[in-house]
């Protein structure tokens, strides 16, 4: 039992930090025009771990046009 629950706490907080980086990513996706405003925000959330969460995203769609179209559209650079 002990080890189910020191297991699940840090299980718990990493599925907390990609539901924080699904959410800037969302936001930064839905207003794009309001990047600048965005970072200036949020500036300590643009941690490496979230642009390597964003890379994954990225990788992952590469094969799936339909995911690449939905997902990463938002992010034309």
């Amino acid at each position: 039992m002990a080890f189910t629950k020191s297991f699940n706490t840090p299980l718990l907080q990493i599925d907390e930090e990609l539901q924080r980086h699904n959410e800037l990513i969302l936001m930064i996706k839905e207003n794009p025009s309001e990047i600048s405003e965005i970072v200036s925000r949020s500036r300590r959330d643009f941690t490496r771990e979230f642009f390597t969460h964003l890379h994954t995203i990225a990788e992952s769609s590469v094969n799936n046009l339909e995911t690449q179209n939905g997902e990463i559209k938002g992010f034309e650079f």
